[in-house]
C-alpha cells in the first residue's frame, strides 16, 4: 500500500525570485502569497498542478 507523499520546490529554482500569488489550476482556489519554497501532500496515483498569478 503507498503512502501520501510531500513535495517541496524552491521558487528559486524555477526562476522566481519575489513571492508570487498562487492558485490551484484545477479548483481555481486561491492558494495565497507564496515565497521561498511551496509544499504540496500529493495521494498515491495524485497529481497537482499549481499556477504562479504574478509578483506580489
Amino acid at each position: 500500500m503507498s503512502a501520501a507523499q510531500t513535495f517541496r520546490v524552491q521558487l528559486a529554482q524555477l526562476g522566481l525570485r519575489h513571492p508570487v500569488r498562487a492558485a490551484d489550476v484545477w479548483t481555481g482556489r486561491s492558494l495565497g502569497l507564496v515565497g521561498g519554497s511551496y509544499s504540496a501532500t500529493i495521494a498515491p496515483g495524485g497529481v497537482s498542478l499549481i499556477a504562479a498569478l504574478g509578483a506580489a
